[in-house]
């Protein structure tokens, strides 16, 4: 999407996402959340940038093909944790650790790209 957005190619180097998400911003949002688990290799790297700082949260990648609702199960979980009071940086974190445990918990549904295992993170309530 930032390609696209950008009119350029899509990112393909950290170096690329970096300046990407800055391009984003100066687009006008406040904030910019770019994914990075679509590089070719090493750890997914995301990077929040509110056009001053960018800050790089990076994880190992996790092998599966069972991708399919990544981006939508982030932004929900983001916004969860923005309407339970947390501020955007501390909702993107808690929100990657959701995604992440949802996807070392993915059922393994079908032959193509099979759906998040969302039932990981038990509600403590």
């Amino acid at each position: 999407e930032a390609g696209v957005l950008l009119d350029r190619p899509p990112p393909a180097t950290l170096a690329d996402m970096r300046d990407a998400a800055r391009a984003l911003q100066r687009l006008g949002p406040r904030w910019v959340l770019l994914k990075g688990g679509h590089l070719a290799d090493g750890p997914a790297v995301d990077i929040i940038d509110d056009g001053e700082r960018q800050i790089e949260l990076s994880a190992p990648r996790i092998a599966t093909k069972n991708t399919h609702g990544t981006g939508c199960t982030l932004s929900s979980a983001i916004a969860t944790g923005l309407g339970a009071g947390l501020d955007l940086v501390a909702a993107i974190e808690q929100a990657r650790a959701f995604v992440r445990a949802a996807l070392e918990a993915a059922p393994g549904y079908g032959a193509g790209s099979g759906p998040l295992g969302h039932q990981a993170v038990q509600s403590s309530s």
